[in-house]
């Protein structure tokens, strides 16, 4: 009995050195040996190993999901308020219009209107007696555009800063030369003969010319001018449809400081006319010599691959219908834009796609950008038109959607998907738009 209690008590002690829970398998109530053989005590040696090592490796299992758990924790995206570069362009000034329709019914060019008062009984201030109008255009006709006065077209102006060209204005006119003169004699009629009446060298557009000889004249005054039925200022333009490059579109344009101070000039045939004053038993005759009016020096049927107004003096680049600069993202992430709203010349829909590069030249009806916008508020995709969406003007617009890294983000719209010939027709955004990037971690 004794000899039964000592082997159950040895036994105990060495399994403890290895598992409490092969303890069972260590002795049985009805062993009747000492001690347990070599091959029963390998047998449990390598039983408790195998739980050992399955004990190990459930154990590095645990660590290595807690610290994977852990570091899930502490490894959070971090978070950028980006620039909105569209803001720093010009924000709610810029617009896109539809309109881009620059080809000139004809060229604009100068036009002449030259009258002279006969009046050498009564003065030229009398409407009735010896005062009547002899004239290549007659003043009472404000415009001064019919017959004689000259033709006008369609046609912008651009700044040229450091190569680059930059929208100014559109215009429908031209460039117009006028003259009065008045001849007075009490006692005789006299013939008269002026040279190049508007003088060699030009001034500031709106300024008076300078006449040449005014031999036997009372009053002369010259001044010139240009006729502007509509003057629309596109330094804030960018185009939702396409734009016509190609030298085919005929496009007449001229530099700003070029349309300010005509620099050319070209000389007219010479004017001859003759009448009898009021009261007169004679007539006299008056010539004009080597009329000069000056023009404007103009780019013609041009390639105009140039940069909007609203990229002027600004650090960036981009072609007229390429869109507009909205961010750029400094990491990969998740661009969140808040707070954006667009603008629109009626309340109505405004069609928008963003793209990773500068957008080629569609139709409205074409617009679509690269850029999959995976969560929206108050924006909707447009069925059937790949990356394209639509926002109620005015409505606050909130987009969600992935990014690459130093990527450089273009946003542009359209007020309809149909093309259309006004000025007045635009979209835009407004000023203030927050767009913030969060990184994946």
């Amino acid at each position: 009995m004794k000899k039964k209690i000592l082997k159950k008590v040895i036994t105990i002690f060495m399994l403890l050195l290895f598992s409490i829970n092969a303890f069972a398998a260590v002795v049985a109530d009805n062993d009747g040996a000492a001690f347990i053989t070599k091959a029963e005590f390998d047998s449990l040696k390598n039983s408790f190993q195998s739980e050992i090592d399955q004990y190990n490796s459930t154990i590095d299992s645990k660590i290595d999901n807690a610290i994977a758990s852990y570091i899930s924790g502490v490894k959070t995206g971090k978070t950028y308020e980006l620039t909105n570069i569209y803001d720093v362009l010009g924000g709610s000034n810029i617009k896109f219009v539809l309109c881009s329709n620059f080809t000139p019914t004809v060229e604009p060019r100068s036009a002449w209107a030259l009258y002279f008062l006969d009046c050498w009984q009564n003065g030229f201030i009398c409407p009735v007696l010896g005062a009547g109008y002899q004239a290549i255009k007659n003043p009472s006709e404000g415009a001064w555009i019919s017959s004689g006065g000259g033709i006008s077209g369609k046609f912008v102006t651009y700044d040229l800063l450091g190569g680059y060209r930059y929208l100014k204005s559109y215009k429908v006119g031209f460039l117009q030369a006028c003259y009065v003169g008045g001849w007075y004699r009490v006692a005789e009629l006299v013939n008269v003969t002026q040279n190049y009446p508007y003088g060699s060298s030009p001034t500031v557009l709106g300024e008076s010319c300078v006449r040449g000889s005014t031999t036997n004249v009372d009053c002369a005054t010259s001044f010139y001018r240009a006729y502007l039925p509509s003057d629309v200022d596109l330094s804030n333009f960018t185009f939702s449809r396409s734009f016509d490059t190609t030298s085919s579109a005929n496009i007449v344009s001229i530099e700003s400081d070029e349309y300010n101070r005509p620099s050319s000039y070209r000389t007219l045939s010479n004017y001859s006319g003759q009448g009898a004053a009021a009261g007169s038993v004679g007539s006299y005759k008056v010539t004009i010599n080597n009329i000069r009016l000056y023009d404007w020096t103009k780019t013609k049927n041009d390639i105009w691959n140039f940069n909007p107004g609203f990229y002027k003096n600004k650090p960036y680049k981009n072609s007229i219908y390429g869109g507009v600069h909205f961010f750029k993202a400094k990491e990969d992430g998740i661009v969140k834009i808040e707070d954006l709203r667009f603008d629109r010349y009626s309340e109505g829909d405004v069609y928008f796609a963003i793209n990773s590069r500068e957008f080629g030249s569609t139709t409205p009806a074409n617009l679509s950008g690269d850029v999959e916008i995976t969560k929206l508020v108050n924006a909707y995709p447009v069925p059937g038109s790949g990356y394209l969406y639509s926002a109620r003007s005015g409505t606050d617009v909130k987009l969600e959607f992935n990014v690459k890294k130093d990527c450089v983000y273009y946003i542009k719209c359209t007020p309809q998907l149909t093309d259309s010939d006004s000025w007045s027709v635009y979209c835009g955004i407004n000023t203030g738009a927050k767009i913030t990037l969060t990184t994946e971690g």
